[in-house]
């Protein structure tokens, strides 16, 4: 619908996701609002989740398989990331939405989009309430941007734009002005660029290095999420994630260079 969507700015991406997700669960006005939210997670997120248990019922789950039954009457949020920060793990937009509006079509669901880029992926599309999307990744690709932009329903952003003024700052205007100056200006082709590499590095790795070295990559069909990564994402992105059994084998592969 159009004009239903605002976007709100914030210096740093987790001035953008603490302040947001206490918001929604201030706006519940209970005590002790329960939330659900998807591990793994940036681990600045996970440690904010972990202190957000001294004012809310915090449950983490690990699998989508979980949701139904962590969901409660008085649940106010469910988050989660996709892909995961640093593992890659895919979680199902889709019905991950869809479970949670079953139980209660008033809980929020918000995705950390930050890896994926918009361009990449449009969690909105599949039903969620919120986006995170931080710029000092993917989405301007220049590594000297700091801050976030949160996509959300417009008297939610009327709402964290009154409390930003109280409790954070805005996006800094240098860094808005890379961000749309170089970012967006050359997103479609760097992610086009940098899926084409990605897919070289993993099969390269497969290839020659399987012996120390799992290679997780969401476009590979090897992944175990690969077939929700296809449904959802446009680009498979432009991150790689290794896996070793040791730090000996770790070792081992960085004196390959």
């Amino acid at each position: 619908m159009p004009g239903k969507w605002d976007s709100v700015r914030y210096f740093t991406g987790m001035a953008g996701i603490t302040n947001t997700i206490m918001n929604i669960l201030e706006t519940k006005g209970k005590k002790r609002p329960h939330a659900v939210v998807f591990e793994p997670l940036y681990g600045c997120s996970s440690n904010f989740v972990t202190e957000l248990k001294k004012l809310a019922d915090v449950e983490r789950i690990y699998s989508i398989d979980e949701l139904e039954d962590a969901l409660r009457d008085d649940t106010a949020l469910v988050y989660f990331e996709t892909p995961t920060n640093p593992k890659l793990d895919i979680f199902d937009i889709e019905g991950i939405v869809r479970i949670t509006k079953k139980k209660n079509i008033d809980i929020q669901v918000g995705c950390d989009n930050t890896f994926a880029t918009s361009l990449s992926q449009q969690p909105l599309k599949w039903g969620v309430d919120f986006v995170f999307t931080g710029l000092t990744k993917g989405m301007t690709g220049t590594g000297d941007v700091i801050g976030t932009v949160i996509t959300c329903r417009k008297p939610v952003a009327e709402r964290l734009r009154k409390e930003r003024k109280l409790k954070s700052k805005v996006l800094h205007s240098l860094d808005a002005r890379t961000s749309i100056l170089y970012g967006l200006y050359t997103l479609e082709k760097r992610l086009a660029v940098q899926q084409k590499n990605a897919f070289k590095i993993d099969h390269w790795l497969e290839k020659n290095h399987s012996d120390l070295v799992k290679v997780r990559y969401p476009g590979d069909p090897g992944h175990p999420d690969y077939e929700i990564a296809k449904k959802q994402m446009n680009n498979f992105g432009h991150m790689i994630y290794l896996e070793f059994e040791s730090i000996q084998m770790a070792n081992v592969f960085m004196d390959l260079w």
